[in-house]
């Protein structure tokens, strides 16, 4: 018998909450530095339109892209040992496209969001842990993302003000409360298991 774990992929807080507590997050420090390297070449490009990204600097990036996705892939595996060890065998995630829209939103950094996005390898990560998860003998599946943020997880009543900010969670119905990330992978894991 299956043994379901939902994971809400997130950009702000933990980068995957699932909802079993099993939290992992982002490598910050390589974001970070990434982020300042991509808005200096920006700024490079938009001062010089002939200016051409140099080797050391390329190398630079690709080193911290490297790094970012090889932290994601240790993220998995530890989450598949955690999870294998609670005698679970099923992932859950959101069926997250690459686009997530057209986004003209900027962080603090002034970055554009859908780049910091691509950068953090939000999209991908649900490939990411199925290929490391066959490994361990870990089903993964995909559920639609619509509303899982905006659901209450106890009682299903969804509302856009059930949202209460990034971090937190109430349900204008029951008054449930709980952490948003949290909330939305519960009922990431429901999709399935009463499936």
């Amino acid at each position: 018998m299956d043994k379901y774990v939902g994971f809400d992929a997130n950009s702000k807080h933990n980068q995957l909450t699932g909802s079993n507590g099993i939290t992992a997050d982002h490598n910050r420090e390589a974001l970070n530095t990434l982020i300042h390297e991509l808005l200096h070449t920006d700024k490079l490009k938009s001062t010089d339109k002939e200016y051409k990204i140099g080797k050391r600097r390329f190398k630079r990036v690709e080193t911290l892209r490297r790094k970012i996705n090889h932290h994601n892939q240790l993220n998995c595996m530890s989450i598949c040992k955690q999870m294998v060890n609670n005698g679970e065998n099923h992932a859950v995630f959101e069926d997250l496209d690459n686009g997530f829209g057209a986004s003209f939103v900027k962080t603090k950094d002034d970055l554009n969001y859908n780049r910091l996005i691509k950068e953090m390898h939000i999209s991908s990560i649900k490939d990411e842990f199925e290929h490391i998860a066959r490994k361990y003998k870990i089903c993964t599946s995909t559920v639609h993302a619509e509303y899982t943020s905006q659901q209450c997880s106890k009682c299903g009543y969804i509302d856009d003000g059930n949202r209460q900010s990034q971090e937190e969670s109430k349900c204008l119905e029951c008054g449930h409360e709980d952490n948003a990330d949290n909330n939305a992978s519960c009922n990431i894991k429901m999709r399935v298991s009463e499936a």
